[in-house]
């Protein structure tokens, strides 16, 4: 597409009325080109595109906690709302999350430090933090409630806090250290454990040819890992093998406790 100044490399751009999302992926002699992330049909030459000004995004908070989602951050359990040509992630329209504050208004606090915390999400305890490059005074932060995830439960140094962040897929989030000493991750496969034990944190390959057992060993490290969280990516998979993990992970039942935060401060 022709552009006017402006625009920037993976800006975030509607495509046709329907507002198909796609991405800048190449900028050359005052010609983008936008890669397009749903199907194209009935786009055709002479339709507008417009550029949103900010790069692809994901939204972060206590919403992505035993959801489903497809590669935009679309829940695909529901109603269809997320089929709709253009929608680049339904709401969470009517949902909202309790809030518990910690921190007291007129006090100092830096980026990374905890403001409060969102209740009733599971064993694991969501912090809402003060974002990166922030920092300051918090003028006001709010009482002990329930708060739709847009709503700014925080205002540090002039920048406002919401229990959602949006962050940009490509921009990796900063980490001020590692802690701890390295333990083992229980995959809950005893041959793996004995023979090739898993640290916590970090990475591991397994690598092998078509049909030899690649998915079915994620998956049973998916569903018996003691891990706190799991996020299953599924990336190239054969659609009876996500429809069976999706459905064999919604059947598993949290052997933690649903508060277990509170045993955990």
């Amino acid at each position: 597409m022709e552009y006017a100044d402006g625009i920037a490399m993976y800006d975030v751009v509607s495509l046709g009325e329907a507002g198909l999302p796609g991405e800048v992926v190449a900028i050359s002699g005052g010609v983008a080109t936008v890669q397009s992330y749903e199907y194209t049909g009935g786009l055709a030459p002479g339709d507008t595109a417009r550029a949103h000004g900010r790069p692809l995004s994901a939204q972060l908070g206590p919403q992505l906690l035993g959801g489903v989602f497809d590669g935009l951050l679309r829940p695909l359990s529901g109603a269809g709302e997320w089929l709709l040509p253009g929608a680049v992630r339904a709401g969470e329209a009517g949902r909202t999350w309790s809030f518990v504050p910690y921190a007291d208004t007129a006090a100092r606090v830096s980026q990374g430090e905890t403001l409060g915390e969102v209740r009733g999400v599971g064993p694991v305890r969501v912090r809402v933090l003060v974002p990166p490059g922030a920092g300051g005074v918090v003028e006001r932060i709010s009482p002990e409630g329930d708060f739709p995830q847009d709503a700014v439960v925080a205002v540090v140094g002039g920048i406002e806090v919401r229990i959602g962040d949006s962050w940009p897929v490509r921009r990796p989030r900063p980490v001020r250290e590692r802690g701890g000493e390295p333990t083992p991750l229980t995959t809950g496969q005893r041959m793996i454990d004995l023979l090739f034990p898993v640290a916590r944190g970090s990475t591991v390959a397994v690598p092998g040819g078509f049909g030899t057992g690649k998915t079915v060993l994620l998956q049973q490290i998916a569903k018996w890992c003691d891990a706190d969280v799991i996020v299953y990516i599924g990336c190239g998979e054969r659609g009876n093998e996500m429809a069976d993990v999706i459905a064999e992970l919604a059947a598993l039942e949290d052997p933690a406790p649903a508060d277990g935060w509170q045993t955990a401060r």
